[in-house]
């Protein structure tokens, strides 16, 4: 009897668990449902999630353009990376032609044929003290190439043709870019320009008329005492120019780079030419100032 009345017992309790469990299990949906009725219907009524996200646009309002600069930076850069790192895969002719490049004039022909080249970074400063002041800091300013130097990371330099627009990019062991710039058509020009001199005077260019002076005032500005100071490249450039400098001219306005030219005149065995070199307009006011100024002094009696 006694074993009667204890799965009496069990029968009950367990008669008890069964009857909770569908207690639960029909009351859950109904209060979810209630839930989400609730939450409809005060989002009805009060918006709070509207009003919530307009406060958080209003709040992030002004760091959202620098936000998305960031990103479209971030991008470039992991688009590039990834560019470097196909073309970094380098056929034998390349490494070849690459090791033939010591002048700048011949960037845009091996780009032609190659499209892609890379040298080292001891190359590319071979080449970048071959330019005038101002081409270099149009390029990379010199306190940037002293950075990228001395700063352990820079690998390899790339120049790349692509979209007929020819660019140069500084990488690091992982192709990530360290710095780049844009070679445009007007730098290999005043490469050409700077390089190899004009058969002619300084009259053949209406640029200098009316602003050609002896070569002997323009050392003068020169001196410790003058206004104008020239860059170390540019000075060994012109003492190392082949002939007799006899006059300076100073162009009259500057070009669509904000750069103006000064044509120095020379007489050789085979007669004059003229080199040129670019200053910045400010420099350029400043030296053609000097130069008046000194000019009208000397022819006072």
């Amino acid at each position: 009897m006694a074993s009667g009345i204890i799965r009496t017992r069990e029968f009950i309790k367990r008669a008890r668990e069964l009857s909770g469990y569908n207690r639960r299990a029909w009351l859950t949906p109904w209060l979810l449902l209630l839930l989400v009725g609730a939450l409809l219907l005060i989002e009805w009524m009060y918006a709070p999630f509207e009003i919530a996200l307009g406060d958080y646009m209003s709040w992030t309002n002004s760091i959202r353009p620098e936000v998305g600069q960031g990103w479209e930076l971030s991008q470039e850069s992991e688009d590039a990376k990834r560019k470097l790192g196909e073309i970094a895969e380098e056929s034998e002719a390349k490494k070849a032609a690459a090791l033939t490049l010591k002048d700048w004039s011949q960037v845009p022909e091996l780009l032609t044929k190659y499209s892609a080249i890379s040298i080292s970074p001891d190359r590319f400063l071979q080449l970048y003290q071959l330019l005038p002041s101002v081409l270099q800091e149009r390029m990379f300013s010199r306190i940037e190439m002293m950075r990228l130097r001395t700063g352990g990371r820079w690998q390899r330099v790339f120049f790349i043709l692509e979209n007929e627009q020819l660019r140069v990019y500084l990488v690091d062991a992982h192709n990530m870019v360290l710095a780049n710039n844009e070679l445009t058509p007007q730098f290999f020009q005043r490469w050409q320009s700077f390089r190899e001199p004009v058969r002619g005077k300084l009259e053949d260019f209406d640029l200098f008329l009316g602003r050609i002076f002896p070569a002997e005032l323009f050392f003068q500005v020169l001196q410790p005492s003058g206004l104008f100071q020239l860059k170390g490249v540019d000075a060994e450039w012109i003492a190392g120019l082949s002939g007799y400098l006899t006059r300076i001219g100073i162009a009259a306005s500057a070009d669509a780079d904000g750069l103006h030219a000064i044509g120095f005149e020379l007489e050789g065995g085979e007669g004059a030419v003229v080199y040129l070199l670019w200053i910045e307009d400010q420099q350029a006011t400043a030296l053609f100032r000097e130069m008046m100024d000194r000019s009208f002094r000397g022819a006072m009696p």
